[in-house]
């Protein structure tokens, strides 16, 4: 796990962990939220998602794998998740002022799914080498709502390829990292980064919360033809601060207007 930078988040960090990020296009967040607290997330989630009578829209995203807009409510609708004051500065490091929270969704890996196909959320902007020197325009943060061991499985990645362009990926297995992580811990991953799901050899279902911070210009088209990437009600949208609001970018402009 020496080729992944950790760090616990703090204000005195930020810059540190940044740079590393931009260097290996991922990092590990320790401790980002308690325990206790990723247990409750996880209790409601299967009590929404996975529970016999759920209707819940999804897509498939690999053999025994499907990605399910989370609707923000309840437990899964709190600000410390997606928007603590740490978090809100180390993106703001990595994608300037002005981004925003452009997908909530949960990806789940039911028990006996093999490996997941290798590849990129984004292959870049332009589809040139200069690709492979933009900094970051979208950055995933996944939350484990179950500790990720060899057993569960985990996002098998190749740190440095966001900055590599594709040519063997198929064949590719030097450098390659597999980070398990306790439960309360998370990881960043840039979308250019080349990863795969590893199998989960486990009797119980691997939910793992995904969020994507973008800059406010990019939309990803791709994930989300079927799907919306966020789902907020008007109600939840106006329990949160103003700050918190302007998070939601597009999203929070049609529902103010």
């Amino acid at each position: 796990m020496a080729d992944i930078p950790q760090h616990t988040l703090t204000a005195d960090v930020i810059d540190q962990a940044g740079s590393e990020f931009e260097t290996s296009g991922c990092l590990i967040l320790q401790d980002l939220l308690r325990p206790q607290h990723i247990r409750s997330l996880e209790r409601e989630f299967r009590s929404r998602y996975e529970s016999d009578s759920t209707d819940a829209p999804s897509i498939q995203v690999g053999e025994g794998r499907r990605m399910v807009p989370i609707e923000l409510r309840d437990g899964l609708n709190d600000p410390s998740i997606y928007a603590s004051p740490d978090l809100m500065k180390l993106f703001e490091k990595l994608l300037g002022e002005k981004f925003v929270l452009s997908v909530f969704s949960c990806v789940t890996s039911s028990p006996g799914a093999p490996v997941q196909h290798r590849h990129r959320d984004s292959v870049g902007l332009f589809n040139n080498p200069v690709d492979y020197f933009c900094p970051s325009f979208a950055i995933n943060l996944f939350i484990p709502l179950v500790p990720l061991t060899e057993q569960t499985g985990t996002t098998r990645m190749w740190p440095g390829t966001h900055r590599k362009a594709m040519r063997g990926e198929d064949a590719m297995e030097d450098g390659a990292v597999c980070p398990y992580v306790p439960a309360g811990s998370a990881i960043l991953m840039d979308y250019r980064l080349l990863h795969e799901g590893t199998a989960n050899t486990s009797d119980i279902s691997r939910p793992i919360l995904c969020l994507a911070y973008t800059r406010n210009w990019f939309v990803d088209t791709h994930h989300f033809q079927d799907i919306d990437p966020i789902n907020i009600s008007q109600h939840e949208f106006e329990s949160l601060s103003y700050e918190q609001q302007q998070l939601f970018g597009r999203h929070a402009q049609r529902l103010a207007g």
